[in-house]
Order: structure tokens, then C-alpha cells, then sequence
């Protein structure tokens, strides 16, 4: 049962989202660079690697503690209605880290190769949103709002991020107006309206415990960053699946959830180490917790 109150359940329930989007339909092309520019991280491409013993175990531990398995890269890959591929990875910023072979984002190498525009929308809490966008003539730009001690020098992993204004997304990439608009309400609720709501929601949560998860909900809309807003919004132009969309596990999507992934017609690519394959040893890879004992899950407290 949900207890105590609202503003702490939402700031507890604070939503995060990464996603890598590639304007096309050529599912082939993008798969093919994808193989290439993790070839040069020096991973190679593998069937599905085997779970050990205890797999239900493990699973919960890739749940809990998916950045343990870095032996093992997962992307998939979603062909949708709308021109765009949707793109997820089991290390959610993997595309906007830099290539050293190049030393360009990866991002940008997957544009320039494959020849289609892209972006990377990365969500986190409620003060954080970075657009990342990369042309396919090899331009780069982040727009945004990073928490950052010097609002001067804002940065989203190696790229210094333009402070946007709320009024246009997209400013590198040719995108439709939907895009560019993605966020962005008419909000007619004055703030005497908004408090009133608050204490209505606040109420509703306390007294009627059958209505709090509606309630939950309802303060959520209400009190929806313009982060999380545009990602929504982006979502519903973008991709057909809002599961696939939403989740940023696909270490345990893969393992826990893969028949959703085939029924979502989610494309699965596993990369393994070149060093795992030369030693021919695929377990291996789940050593960071196997090798602890109890697989290091400490048991619950019994009260």
C-alpha cells in the first residue's frame, strides 16, 4: 500500500529515459554500422550467451545492478511506422560516448556512416534533459538543462550542452514542426488552481487508499518537468512500442523478457568482449556477481 505523501512518492518514482533515435526505415544499414562501430570498441558479435546455473537469481541481479556485466553489450533495435528506428542499449548513453579510433561520439559516426540524421534524448529527474542531436555531415549539438555547478560550463558527458529557451528542440537536425514542439502546453492553471489541486490529490491519497495510485498519477501530470514532457511527446511521433520506449534494463529485458521483445518485433544484438572470445570462456561474463557468494544478494530483514 502507498503511504506518506505525494511530493516524496513522486521525487522517490522521478522518471529517467535514454533513448537513440535514427531517421530511417533501413533496418539493415543501421544494424550493420552498429556491428562496425562496436567492432572498434572491441566487441564482436555473438549469438545470445547462455545464462549459468541459478539464472533466476542472476536475472534479479541484472535488474538491480545492470552496469556489473561490461563484457556484454546489448542493442536493440525497433523498426517502426514513422521513419525512425528506435535504438536501446544495455549501457542506456552508450552512443554518446567518443569513439577513440576517431575520436568522434559515437552518435556522430553512426550519422556520418549510415548516412541518416540522428539524436539522443536522455531524461533524468526533474532538472536534468539533454538533446543530443548528430547530422550526417558530421555536426554535433546538445541542447538542454544539466544540473551543473557551473551553469557557464554545462556539459552531458564529453559535450558542452546550449541552454535551450523551451520554444524550438531541435536545432541541428531537419526534423518535422511536431518535433520542434514536442513539451510544450497551454497551461491555464493559475498557481491558487494548482495548490488547490495539490491538496484535492493530497486528500484522495490519504483517505481513500483504493484511489492513491490515481491519485500518484494525477500529481504526476501535474507536476510533469517539461523533460520528461517532450520525451512523452517524442514517444508518441516516434515509436510504436511505448514498452520498448519507456525501458532502460536491456541486460534483463533480454533474459527476463524476451519473448515481449519478439512480440514488440524488437531486433536483440548481443556483443561480447574480443578478449571473452579468444579465451573461449562466454561464462565468464557473468563473473562480476557469480563469483560472490550468495551471488552477493544479501537476505531480507524478516520485519
Amino acid at each position: 500500500m502507498l503511504h506518506g505523501n505525494l511530493s516524496y512518492m513522486f521525487d522517490k518514482l522521478s522518471y529517467s529515459n535514454d533513448t537513440t533515435c535514427i531517421n530511417t526505415d533501413k533496418i539493415n544499414t543501421v544494424e550493420n554500422t552498429v556491428i562496425n562501430i562496436l567492432k572498434e570498441k572491441g566487441y564482436v558479435l555473438v549469438p545470445q550467451p547462455p545464462l549459468v546455473e541459478q539464472s533466476e537469481v542472476l536475472i534479479k541481479e541484472f535488474l538491480r545492478q545492470p552496469w556489473l556485466i561490461n563484457s556484454l553489450k546489448i542493442i536493440g533495435l525497433l523498426n517502426n511506422d514513422s521513419n525512425w528506428i528506435t535504438m536501446k542499449t544495455s549501457s542506456p548513453k552508450m552512443f554518446c560516448c567518443t569513439l577513440k579510433t576517431s575520436r568522434r561520439v559515437m552518435l556522430s559516426e553512426l550519422s556520418i556512416r549510415s548516412g541518416f540524421q540522428a539524436f539522443h534524448n536522455h531524461v533524468e529527474g526533474s532538472r536534468n534533459g539533454v538533446l543530443l542531436e548528430a547530422s550526417v555531415n558530421g555536426d554535433i549539438l546538445a541542447s538542454g538543462y544539466v544540473d551543473y555547478d557551473d551553469i557557464d560550463e554545462m556539459v552531458f558527458l564529453s559535450q558542452p550542452v546550449r541552454n535551450t529557451t523551451k520554444k524550438r528542440n531541435f536545432h541541428l537536425l531537419d526534423v518535422p514542426k511536431e518535433f520542434h514542439i514536442a513539451g510544450v502546453i497551454n497551461d491555464e492553471m493559475n498557481e491558487a488552481e494548482k495548490r488547490q489541486k495539490e491538496q484535492e490529490l493530497e486528500t484522495l491519497f490519504n483517505e481513500q487508499p483504493h484511489q492513491a495510485q490515481h491519485a500518484l498519477s494525477e500529481w504526476g501530470q501535474l507536476h510533469m518537468s517539461w523533460f520528461e514532457r517532450t520525451d512523452r511527446d517524442l514517444k508518441k511521433l516516434i515509436c510504436k512500442s511505448d514498452y520498448f520506449w519507456d525501458n532502460n534494463n536491456l541486460l534483463y529485458q533480454a533474459y527476463a523478457e524476451s519473448e515481449k521483445l519478439r512480440n514488440e518485433q524488437v531486433k536483440l544484438l548481443f556483443f561480447c568482449s574480443e578478449t571473452l572470445i579468444k579465451e573461449q570462456n562466454l561464462e565468464s561474463i557473468w563473473l562480476p556477481i557469480t563469483s560472490r557468494k550468495d551471488f552477493g544478494i544479501k537476505p531480507e530483514i524478516p520485519w
